[in-house]
């Protein structure tokens, strides 16, 4: 049988905040069940790729929020300009001092800092005792501190309160918010035997 001709027209709605959510929603589970259990192994990673994901996400969604409700978004628009633009078109207050979006400040400076990693060189020329000064050389990066187990949760938690706190102030339906096509296909020329 001759293939059939057909037409589609509508569009895809294609939202990677919620890839990115899910992504860190993954491997908050990990992190969970890993300090559950005792088993550290590799834990570092786990919340390295957890902060990561949040902060990818919280860009994502606010690059959702601006695309939907700001005139003229520019999703290339420096992070803290394209953040005040939507917090203003929800109408909303801007408190980096505290949680939740002190959390989210910190998320983002997790990601710049693995984004654009930089060698470190530290000097030495002190005296002190032997022991002392054996102990205190530290080759973890500052980085390493930025994952400790809490405040990788409280990043993640505050990132669903922001995101639930903005769909209600923009008066966004969840559903929404997800990857979705809106298309039809019709036949136009039936399919003719061969």
């Amino acid at each position: 049988m001759a293939e059939a001709k057909g037409h589609r027209k509508g569009a895809a709605f294609k939202y990677i905040h919620n890839d990115l959510m899910q992504g860190a929603y993954f491997f908050r589970r990990i992190v969970v069940e890993k300090e559950k259990c005792g088993n550290r192994h590799g834990i570092a990673y786990d919340y390295t790729a957890c902060m990561l994901f949040v902060a990818f996400a919280f860009e994502a969604c606010i690059n959702f929020i601006g695309d939907l409700k700001v005139r003229d978004w520019d999703e290339r628009a420096k992070f803290y300009v394209k953040f005040k633009q939507v917090m203003k078109v929800l109408n909303l207050p801007i408190d980096w001092t505290k949680r939740p979006y002190s959390s989210m400040e910190h998320a983002k400076d997790f990601r710049d800092s693995i984004a654009h990693g930089k060698p470190v060189h530290e000097k030495y020329d002190e005296e002190g005792h032997f022991e002392d000064l054996e102990k205190t050389i530290n080759l973890g990066g500052d980085w390493e501190k930025m994952i400790e187990h809490t405040q990788v949760l409280e990043c993640y938690d505050d990132l669903d309160v922001i995101w639930k706190q903005w769909l209600d102030a923009g008066k966004i339906d969840i559903m929404d918010t997800f990857t979705h096509a809106d298309v039809m296909v019709t036949r136009v020329e039936p399919a003719k035997p061969a």
